[in-house]
């Protein structure tokens, strides 16, 4: 931990968040704010069999975070270009693009047209938008100017407060996600760079990661928390990740360590409302680890609900990733690969081009 104070200093910081994603991020509970402050556009019809989110990276969150929260519904979260062959009349898509230009969501968006499914849309402008009113689809802007991941909380109450018009999600679930809000204020001021790292789980967990390759493993529950960590230290940190869940994990992959490997730092993602059947796993989970003798570290969120426990956990552990992208000397915020494939894409298919937007 004394390598991290050295090498997160202020001075680190300005030099490799020139972008400045930590504003974003301490924008948070300000932005899961606004959501909230707006009416929002949706199809008059209430009652749908699925609801099928259409988004890729960090727009998809909003979809996952969603699907684990809210178990009753059936939420179907599409990252790809065309949607379920059995998708109908009966089911309620939703396309979620943040810049309004990923190519995929766009084409699902012009599937769902093309079917004239019930269908809205969720972006901060781009051809979902103008598309959107140009063919008289319910669509909802959101801020601008935001790394598309740091946006999550823009999307995913976007998300909430449509289909809580739709009294899809009650009154009730409403209020709980109003409360998760609080989650955020809470964490905001325990994990930023003024916080040292004996009282900043953010600095501490990076620290864990640093020059190791990190394992992580959490319930079936928060499934999308798993999920999100480990592409956000690629996006952010620049850097491979594993990851599982229980109590899957524990019918394959715990065989592994029948070899240790030095290399590993696995982190538990737990929560005081795992059941008691997964909260038994990770016990036995935790004596195989340290009978390898690798390096385990538990982590628990803020939050008494299910829902803020997962916006705790993926505040706090967004927020690792940059910390990491800053030790190994990279612009958390830039994303080279990624642009540079959507310019071979755009060169090689010219994909939206096709699409009859």
């Amino acid at each position: 931990m004394r390598a991290l104070k050295e090498i997160v200093s202020d001075e680190q910081i300005k030099k490799y968040d020139r972008s400045n994603i930590f504003d974003d991020y301490r924008a948070w509970p300000k932005l899961a704010l606004e959501p909230f402050e707006k009416s929002v556009s949706a199809p008059k019809v209430s009652v749908f069999g699925h609801i099928v989110v259409c988004g890729m990276g960090g727009s998809a969150a909003a979809g996952d975070v969603l699907r684990n929260w809210l178990k009753k519904l059936n939420v179907v979260v599409v990252k790809g270009y065309h949607l379920p062959k059995w998708v109908n009349r009966g089911d309620l898509v939703i396309a979620m693009s943040y810049s309004g230009n990923t190519e995929e969501t766009l084409s699902c968006y012009s599937e769902a047209l093309e079917m004239k499914l019930p269908l809205v849309t969720v972006s901060s402008g781009g051809l979902l938008e103008s598309s959107s009113k140009k063919k008289g689809i319910p669509f909802n802007k959101v801020s601008s100017g935001l790394a598309p991941r740091a946006a999550f909380p823009l999307l995913f109450y976007t998300l909430v407060n449509i289909l809580h018009s739709l009294k899809i999600v009650d009154d009730i679930e409403f209020k709980e996600s109003r409360s998760s809000v609080e989650v955020l204020s809470l964490c905001s001021k325990k994990i930023f760079p003024e916080v040292p790292i004996n009282e900043n789980i953010s600095k501490q967990v990076a620290s864990f990661m640093f020059r190791k390759y990190p394992v992580i493993y959490g319930g079936e529950d928060i499934s999308c928390v798993v999920e999100r960590f480990r592409r956000l230290v690629s996006e952010n940190g620049k850097w491979h990740a594993m990851a599982d869940v229980l109590p899957e994990l524990c019918h394959n992959e715990i065989v592994a360590y029948d070899i240790p490997n030095p290399q590993l730092r696995i982190m538990l993602l737990r929560t005081k409302l795992d059941p008691q059947e997964i909260k038994i796993r990770f016990e036995v989970i935790k004596e195989v680890l340290l009978m390898a003798k690798q390096k385990v570290m538990e982590l628990f969120p803020e939050g008494d609900s299910l829902l803020g426990n997962i916006i705790s956990y993926i505040y706090f552990l967004d927020v690792s990733t940059i910390y990491l992208a800053i030790m190994n000397k990279v612009e958390p915020a830039k994303t080279k690969n990624i642009d540079y494939l959507k310019m071979r894409l755009e060169k090689e298919l010219k994909y939206t081009d096709k699409l009859s937007l």
